[in-house]
């Protein structure tokens, strides 16, 4: 705000004629649309106007009214929808990306609609701007800088380490595969981002916020549940054996199989899962649209849905948590909407008062929750790591518990950073329920791992005794998409 309120007022390049009535588009995730409307209103005397979909055409008329200025806010899924193509036709004073690897993936349609917005200023937020990849760092780099970025393969043969992709003969397709940071290069990227790159990390400037500090409970899964859980994995070793020669060949549609069958187990682990049934007592099945990095081809697989039920033993475990911190507030994560909606069913049975953050949630009820948790009239917050992971502001509580994690190293970060923010004066106990003998094991390992690559990839410190070897199952999974939230 203080950059944009500076180019306003005639601050910024010498020649750059600012308008009479400016205007600058902020693009944001849902979950903090309305944190921008709180301070723009609270810092500002321009106009501004929130984004609704179901009041969007009111939205992209004042977007598009030359006698209208001041801040648009809008959500970055919004931005690809067809309605907003008229954002094409404003001349922008400033776009401002918050959290801007939502725009990693260049051929992502979300992506391709921000690059096509004119603008005179653009400025990209984030904590994790590479947030699963080295490689995802091309594309907000391409649109701050397209001059200069302009080569995806360049950046990847400057700055990754590559390994030539092999076939189940082991010959060498042609193809190459990400396999690492050049540190050798690195130096070069730095200091060529160092004139516009500003990244501050909360141990160096934050010095009076307290230490983060881990503990973990590990469950046990009860028999109907580890029944359960051993058919699925027996069932997946299965079918990875069938499928092997096309997982070595790297068959887009195999790998996207194995992902979904792997987030499977791991809500098997969760909880106990049923299918869900039509009326013909038929497993309902949803059709997934996934694109093809490498080509960007739309292809579909079929995804049978589930129901989570009790008995789940980390359920049991967050209800034992619960009931041994009466009276403290609590932030309660999973990767999965499917646990966060079990946890809430079980809440509601014992009159429990809590707010809930998943991609369902309205915002105005997000909003609502946040508030509500942070002035103590609600002791639960609850959601998911990808919906509520970032933006939000939860120092209310100094605990956080993750009953899962997100396959995304970055997203688990973030989450805890909910309530590790400016204004916490308590030390941050980060709680991982694991269950033993389970695909949490493994997750933890290759999250480990694929975290060194960002931080060396944006400069910070490498503690080289964390790094572990990946699993063999996770040399499958390149850049896990999670069925999580949308």
């Amino acid at each position: 705000m203080a950059l944009d309120l500076a180019a306003r007022n005639g601050g910024g390049h010498p020649q750059v004629v600012v308008p009479a009535r400016p205007k600058t588009l902020v693009i944001a995730p849902k979950s903090v649309l309305g944190v921008w409307d709180d301070h723009l209103m609270d810092n500002t005397t321009e106009d501004v106007y929130l984004y609704d979909y179901h009041k969007r055409a009111e939205f992209f008329r004042q977007a598009v009214n030359p006698q209208r200025g001041g801040y648009f806010i809008i959500n970055w899924e919004s931005i690809r929808i067809k309605d907003a193509e008229v954002l094409r036709k404003v001349d922008w004073f400033h776009v401002i990306g918050d959290e801007i690897q939502y725009a990693k993936n260049r051929k992502a349609q979300v992506t391709q609609a921000l690059w096509k917005l004119h603008t005179t200023y653009r400025t990209a937020m984030s904590g994790t701007p590479a947030d699963n990849s080295p490689v995802d760092l091309w594309a907000p780099l391409h649109w701050l800088w397209p001059n200069w970025y302009t080569s995806y393969w360049a950046f990847v043969h400057a700055y990754t380490i590559e390994e030539p992709k092999l076939d189940k003969d082991g010959e060498d397709t042609g193809y190459t595969m990400v396999t690492g940071v050049n540190e050798d290069t690195l130096p070069i990227l730095h200091k060529e981002m160092e004139p516009w790159y500003v990244r501050r990390r909360k141990k160096d400037v934050l010095t009076d916020l307290p230490d983060k500090y881990y503990s973990k409970i590990t469950v046990d899964l009860g028999p109907k549940q580890r029944r359960a859980y051993d058919n699925m994995k027996k069932l997946m070793v299965t079918w990875l054996e069938d499928h092997k020669d096309q997982i070595v060949d790297g068959d887009p549609i195999i790998a996207n199989a194995v992902v979904v069958q792997l987030i499977r187990l791991q809500q098997f682990a969760s909880g106990y899962l049923q299918p869900m049934l039509d009326a013909n007592g038929d497993q309902v099945m949803k059709r997934r649209k996934k694109v093809n990095k490498d080509t960007g081809e739309v292809e579909y697989i079929e995804v049978p849905q589930w129901i989570m039920t009790e008995p789940s033993a980390k359920l049991d475990a967050v209800m034992e948590l619960i009931e041994q911190r009466k009276g403290e507030p609590l932030v309660i994560w999973s990767w999965s909407r499917a646990f966060i909606n079990l946890l809430a069913s079980k809440l509601d049975e014992k009159g429990m008062l809590y707010g809930k953050l998943t991609g369902e949630v309205p915002a105005a009820d997000r909003r609502q929750y946040v508030e509500d948790f942070q002035m103590g009239r609600l002791p639960l917050f609850i959601g998911t790591i990808k919906a509520g992971g970032v933006g939000i502001t939860l120092h209310k509580s100094s605990t956080a518990v993750f009953v899962d994690r997100a396959w995304n190293p970055s997203h688990n970060i973030q989450a805890e950073d909910r309530v590790h923010r400016i204004g916490q004066v308590e030390a941050v106990q980060i709680i991982d329920i694991v269950a033993r003998n389970t695909v949490d094991l493994g997750k933890s390992q290759k999250l480990t791992l694929k975290w060194q690559w960002l931080q060396k990839l944006l400069g910070d410190e490498v503690d080289y005794n964390q790094v572990v070897t990946e699993l063999d199952m996770s040399k499958i999974i390149v850049d896990v998409e999670e069925e999580e939230d949308e």
